[in-house]
């Protein structure tokens, strides 16, 4: 009888509590701020690489089961999630660098309709 491997895949948080952990982490005038920032900038971010970033790094899903659910392959989806974290990451750089106030609180909603 053998063991299950521990991978680093199964050490992942379940979906959805990836981000939850981490946002509990930050103090709370900290966290509202970087949250409201960060929602502003993935609603800038097209719909295709909007909905992959969630799924992947919000949610946690990997990139075969994302490539499964919008019928991409997996390589696209990988590709497309690394544009969204570029884009994300070029965007609240200048965030930073500009000072500027932070946008107003959004809410993300992902349609789950096909």
């Amino acid at each position: 009888m053998s063991s299950p491997r521990t991978t680093a895949r199964s050490r992942r948080p379940p979906p959805g509590r990836a981000a939850a952990s981490a946002h509990r982490r930050l103090p709370s005038a900290a966290s509202h701020i970087l949250r409201n920032e960060l929602e502003e900038a993935i609603r800038c971010l097209p719909s295709t690489e909007r909905v992959i970033f969630l799924l992947m790094d919000v949610e946690g899903y990997s990139a075969r089961r994302v490539s499964e659910l919008l019928r991409m392959s997996t390589s696209a989806v990988l590709r497309v999630a690394l544009t969204a974290r570029m884009r994300l990451r070029a965007e609240l750089a200048s965030i930073g660098e500009t000072g500027r106030e932070p946008p107003k609180p959004a809410v993300l909603i992902l349609n789950s309709n096909p």
